[in-house]
């Protein structure tokens, strides 16, 4: 039998007041998002959007489109819309409301109104609520909201019972401050009844909406991943929540709900700014490159990949589900740099977190269940210092660190550093070679600018940590100088501008302000930048910082372990300060930089 074509149903444009008085019920399944727009941020504009249409001579105002599909009780399910069509029926409850407060303090009572005014209020409230034709005469509402227990505020608001009810979800608080948006934004907006009047009747008979209704579910979600956008954009992992609603029997609906809510709290509750890193799309991402091995691009690639792998096997979608939580806990604490069993600050990422990055994760969360997670931490910091000290290809990183967390991951809990080790030196690309190697100290060498002063400020950190014993912690070297605490460090440079300037003529080196002329200081830098290498003896001479403290010929202070750390360093790298020339900077920048590299990582060098 030939195989039959169907055209999807013609949209159908539909004004406001249609949208909601019509027998039929906009219904928002389980699996949609929390209706997200924020009172000062989306319902703001779609307000000042529609104002502005009122006040204008425009006929019509076509506010966007919805995709629904048929229900088996005849109801429309919303799959592009919801956030729209829950705002404008949040708008009418709100102008209902409004309109009756004023119609109150202009007439005494909304019976005393004129007959227009009663007929549009008696319009706005039956457009908030509909009446079954049957013996009970139920009250409904034109929406049928089920996730975050919308439907119950919205059914309350309709109703005038709000008050009663306790606002639990996120759902419901957005709604909530919408509603309350929307009333503060009508009263101040129109101050007379006739006013508030124009604009109610401008938003139900002269906003329309397109809405496009399918067959099916599957059909629905095909056209708005191909049409969507608009509004707030969808990520992968809503597509792949709305796939798994579909995945499930209807009886775990409320299963599949609270597990989603879970994971989204875990993710929430990450100790990080950066918002990126508390989304369900970032976590999903990254747990399919660990599962995958290999990179998950393009907007619907976590999407695409989970969905491929449920279709080959079910079975899976059970114990996804099941780890959902435990490894969206897991990976806030990554997020948040934090060790995963006791939540302290992972110090060994420290240098790592300083440069604000993400491509190293999957790595982390490969590893998390090992015993030895310290000591891959420690590899996986070093190894993202090279990529962006050296400026290794962005490709070429990303490429590899999916095959390191898939080797990682398979490793077995109680994996020895060997065993990581092996597993690392595995993964072609993680060990330098000898051309990589060369490459980094090259870079190094030619930090120069204002715009490497974290990349210098990281190196020398490291660099006087290699000799310290426990004085400062990295993270005090990476903080600018903070007077009122004596705690951070600015960068000085030790042969300052004005002499540098005289030199000019004779030199171009590229030391004069790369790592060998700089060293971070346990005060203001202003008050070093004046003076002459020689007249900084003593500042330098009592340093919190080892590497800083050995530029000085004598140590003013400190204890004897600290001193003894210096002249090691002195015995190395005798800095004369009272002839310090090009020579000693370029010296001494080589010194700085083997130290950085030998305090990486043994199994990362060749």
């Amino acid at each position: 039998m030939p195989r039959l074509f169907k055209r999807p149903e013609l949209p159908q444009l539909l004004s406001v007041s249609e949208l909601f008085q019509r027998e039929i019920i906009l219904s928002i399944p389980k699996w949609q998002r929390e209706y997200s727009w924020e009172a000062d941020e989306e319902v703001r504009q779609l307000l000042e959007d529609l104002t502005s249409f009122i006040a204008s001579n425009k006929h019509n105002y076509v506010l966007g489109s919805i995709i629904t599909y048929l229900l088996p009780d005849s109801s429309h399910a919303v799959v592009d819309g919801q956030q729209r069509t829950i705002t404008l029926y949040t708008l009418i409850i709100s102008a209902r409301d409004v309109l009756e407060k004023k119609l109150i303090l202009e007439f005494g009572s909304i019976s005393s109104a004129p007959e227009g005014f009663r007929a549009l209020y008696q319009t706005i409230n039956s457009i908030t609520r509909k009446i079954s034709l049957d013996a009970h005469a139920k009250i409904t509402v034109p929406i049928n909201m089920e996730y975050g227990d919308g439907n119950a505020l919205l059914t309350a608001m309709a109703l005038k019972e709000e008050g009663a009810l306790e606002l639990v979800s996120v759902t419901q608080v957005n709604i909530w401050s919408a509603y309350e948006k929307c009333k503060d934004h009508l009263d101040k907006t129109y101050i007379e009844s006739s006013q508030l009047g124009e604009f109610i009747q401008g938003v139900l008979q002269g906003t329309f909406l397109v809405e496009t209704n399918v067959g099916d579910q599957r059909q629905a979600l095909d056209i708005f991943f191909k049409m969507n956008s608009r509004g707030k954009d969808l990520e992968g992992a809503d597509y792949l929540k709305n796939y798994l609603f579909q995945k499930v029997d209807d009886d775990q609906y409320d299963d599949l709900s609270e597990k989603w809510t879970e994971m989204t709290k875990a993710l929430r509750s990450a100790d990080s700014s950066r918002s990126k890193l508390k989304t369900p799309e970032f976590f999903l991402r990254n747990l399919a490159i660990v599962n995958n091995g290999e990179k998950i691009s393009g907007d619907f690639g976590v999407y695409e990949y989970w969905e491929t792998k449920f279709d080959e096997d079910p079975n899976q979608v059970n114990t996804f589900l099941q780890d959902l939580q435990e490894k969206a806990r897991v990976f806030s604490y990554i997020a948040g740099n934090k060790l995963i069993e006791s939540s302290a600050v992972n110090t060994n990422m420290i240098g790592a977190e300083f440069f604000t990055g993400t491509q190293y994760i999957p790595v982390l969360l490969a590893g998390s269940h090992l015993d030895k997670y310290n000591y891959l931490s420690e590899l996986v910091n070093g190894r993202y210092l090279v990529y962006i000290l050296s400026q290794e290809r962005t490709q070429d990183f990303e490429s590899m660190v999916p095959r390191w967390a898939k080797k990682i991951s398979e490793l077995p809990k109680s994996a020895s550093q060997k065993e990581i080790d092996l597993a690392t030196r595995g993964v072609p690309g993680v060990q330098l070679d000898q051309g990589k190697l060369l490459g980094l100290e090259n870079r190094l060498l030619d930090l120069n600018s204002p715009k490497d002063d974290r990349r210098i400020r990281l190196v020398l950190a490291t660099a006087s940590l290699s000799f310290e014993n426990g004085l400062c912690e990295l993270s005090e070297f990476l903080k600018k100088y903070r007077p009122n605490k004596h705690t951070g460090f600015d960068l000085d440079l030790i042969l300052n501008k004005d002499e540098i300037a005289l030199l000019a003529d004779k030199s171009e080196s590229k030391y004069f302000f790369g790592i060998g002329n700089l060293t971070l200081v346990n005060g203001q830098a202003k008050h070093y930048a004046n003076k002459q290498p020689q007249a900084k003896e003593d500042l330098y001479g009592n340093d919190k910082g080892v590497l800083t403290r050995s530029l000085s010929s004598a140590q003013r202070s400190g204890d004897r372990t600290l001193n003894e750390i210096c002249r090691d360093i002195r015995n190395d790298f005798a800095a004369d300060l009272n002839d310090w020339d090009e020579e000693q900077i370029e010296e001494r920048s080589r010194f700085i930089i083997q130290r950085f590299i030998h305090s990486l990582p043994t199994v990362l060098l060749p």
